[in-house]
């Protein structure tokens, strides 16, 4: 059996990059089981008792880790929640998309756009125009009828009743296609549809000849955000291609909701939209 001296002297000879990689492992560890004593931690760890004790001292040292005085056993503290804190700060919705954005708008050619929801408004953030001629124009900035858009109707599908009265409009829903929903029950219907299958559709309903399809975007808190859509002309999206637009969006929203710190677990259960 090793010598305590012959250990340490091994761990303090270690190369920066393994004390580092073992540092981290010690914090995880302490992140996925709560307070742990150095034995429990060297075995499940496969360290020396040495070399956990010399890491938790200098977590303890930088403020990371906490010692229970009564039980001897270790946890992480709130500093850590402050690096944490830091990173999602700058997490910003239209610079997590972008990348992902501009890979879908390669992929299918056609324009894709981004929406945040401000308020109660919903507001085109980013738009990846398409490269051929014939497309949607975005106007970055506006804001649109929320009853007849594939991005808005994405959002309101998940939020609450409260939330959802403030972003319709009042009075009676403009119609402005032959398939525009004017009727607010047929619109509940379809956004508790959309909410269940993951994905809002366009056909047609705000631009004669234009077709969309759209996925909500939630934050770490599993809050929707933002939605993004695809977006193109009837003669370039029939029925068909649309569905394969909105399997598109679906997996790039959990892509760009991941980015945002989301986990699907998150989403909490909303009654539908008619109760």
């Amino acid at each position: 059996m090793k010598h305590l001296s012959t250990m340490w002297k091994e761990t303090m000879h270690a190369s920066p990059v393994a004390v580092v990689k073992k540092a981290l492992d010690v914090l995880e560890h302490l992140g996925l089981k709560g307070e742990t004593g150095v034995s429990r931690l060297s075995r499940d760890l496969g360290l020396p008792l040495a070399t956990v004790h010399r890491l938790l001292a200098t977590l303890c040292t930088a403020g990371y880790v906490l010692q229970n005085l009564s039980t001897q056993e270790y946890r992480l503290s709130t500093k850590v929640l402050d690096l944490s804190a830091s990173v999602l700060s700058q997490l910003n919705v239209r610079t997590c998309a972008l990348p992902f954005m501009r890979q879908l708008a390669a992929k299918w050619r056609e324009t894709v756009n981004l929406a945040v929801l401000e308020g109660n408004r919903i507001v085109y953030a980013e738009s990846i125009p398409s490269t051929e001629p014939l497309r949607f124009e975005t106007d970055l900035g506006g804001t649109f009828a929320p009853h007849c858009s594939a991005l808005a109707k994405a959002i309101c599908a998940h939020v609450s009743r409260a939330d959802l009265l403030k972003i319709l409009p009042m009075g009676r829903l403009a119609r402005f296609t032959a398939t525009t929903i004017t009727d607010r029950r047929s619109l509940l219907v379809q956004l508790e549809q959309a909410r269940v299958r993951g994905y809002a559709l366009d056909d047609e309903e705000r631009y004669q000849g234009i077709r969309a399809a759209a996925a909500p975007i939630f934050d770490r808190h599993g809050k929707v955000v933002a939605a993004i859509n695809v977006v193109a002309p009837t003669v370039r999206m029939p029925a068909e291609r649309m569905c394969e637009a909105a399997g598109a969006v679906v997996t790039t929203a959990a892509e760009i909701s991941a980015q945002l710190g989301f986990r699907p677990a998150q989403v909490p259960p909303l009654p539908p939209p008619g109760s």
